[in-house]
């Protein structure tokens, strides 16, 4: 470290190398004094000023069990069910070869990598309207080159896309509206299955994730970690129909956008049918960060064995996941798993400038890009 004299004020020179230990300290002790080692769990739906106090204001997760055991939702909702109840109601369908949408992927000529920019490329979905029915068709057709249906239009999508199913969930979790002093500003529905894997991002909202059947596994990182995500630039492009027919395939077609977005490879890619039971039974046995056999896609400081790894958490039928603001999260699902989440406005504070002040330090240490 060099310190430069300019008249009364000293500037200091700071190396990446003491820059990195700065932010590894801080992750380090985020770990021990707040997250801890475990998402805790419980039993029954807190208070609201329970639940202020112990997790929303130190912003940490909770799994919650008890909260929506009067949801008609949990012994109706299935497929046939939501064929009678939908009907034709024409639903937003997210499409994509592999079940990546929203995420970082080869670019469109094949290559591991954009031959334009070097980069690999941002792909959303290609999105169409079907009706439930339809979408199940699609779900069902499993012969290996077939695209990956997903149900995950976050607009809103359960009140604005198939509002006949508001009788069978809340309108909202009132201690948690309490809590958070705001109404939900979404609800969505979300219905896949294994193939779809949700890419490492974060959400401005307050997210109460709660799942009606099946079982979903978050990965999750707190934001002061955001250093890890060695978050990349990118062009934006889109997957479409290459052609007409079902046979036709799809392609990405750019979109003249760009964005930035983490590198790290989400958990679970590539896994097929096992789903996310089996991720549940090799846990302990599975080789920890930096091991041999470890996935060598991650990031050097993602995977770092002397850092704090993800919390996990399987979210079953009938529990519901506080998934605060900011944090960090992969998820990963079994087949046939439906969701419902809420998302409420956040508090605009000093632990956003926190975390904004973390990724840019990453940037200026190299490990992220803008």
């Amino acid at each position: 470290m060099e310190n430069t004299l300019y008249g009364n004020v000293r500037a200091t020179s700071i190396s990446k190398e003491e820059l990195v230990s700065v932010l590894r300290q801080l992750s380090l002790d985020a770990r021990e004094l707040d997250v801890g080692s475990s998402v805790p769990m419980l039993e029954h739906p807190p208070s609201a000023l329970q639940f202020c106090r112990e997790y929303v204001g130190p912003n940490r997760p909770v799994l919650v069990r008890g909260a929506v055991s009067e949801w008609p939702a949990l012994a109706l909702w299935n497929e046939e069910y939501l064929i009678r109840a939908l009907g034709p109601t024409p639903l937003t369908m997210a499409t994509t070869p592999n079940g990546r949408a929203d995420a970082l992927v080869p670019g469109p000529d094949g290559s591991a990598l954009d031959p334009d920019t070097g980069n690999p490329v941002f792909a959303l979905p290609m999105e169409s309207k079907v009706d439930v029915a339809t979408f199940y068709q699609c779900l069902r057709r499993r012969d290996g080159a077939s695209p990956v249906p997903y149900l995950q239009y976050q607009n809103s999508s359960l009140s604005v896309e198939a509002p006949q199913l508001l009788v069978d969930v809340a309108p909202e979790l009132g201690w948690a509206s309490e809590a958070f002093g705001n109404q939900p500003e979404a609800v969505n529905l979300w219905v896949g299955d294994e193939r779809s894997v949700t890419s490492w991002h974060r959400d401005p909202y307050e997210n109460m994730y709660v799942v009606v059947n099946g079982a979903k596994r978050f990965h999750l990182l707190a934001p002061a970690d955001g250093w890890r995500m060695a978050v990349r630039r990118a062009e934006v492009h889109r997957w479409e129909a290459a052609g007409p027919g079902p046979q036709a395939g799809l392609e990405l077609r750019p979109t003249g956008e760009a964005t930035a977005w983490s590198s790290v490879t989400p958990p679970g890619t590539g896994r097929g049918e096992a789903g996310i039971k089996a991720v549940v039974s090799r846990a302990a046995e599975a080789p920890g960060p930096g091991a041999p056999g470890a996935n060598s896609d991650a990031p050097g400081h993602f995977a770092d064995p002397f850092l704090p790894p993800p919390l996990e958490v399987e979210v079953g039928p009938g529990e519901t996941l506080y998934l605060p603001a900011g944090w960090w999260h992969a998820v990963e699902q079994s087949p046939d798993t439906i969701a419902v989440n809420y998302w409420h406005d956040r508090h605009w504070g000093a632990g956003v400038a926190a975390a904004t002040a973390v990724e840019s330090l990453a940037v200026l240490a190299g490990l992220s890009e803008a």
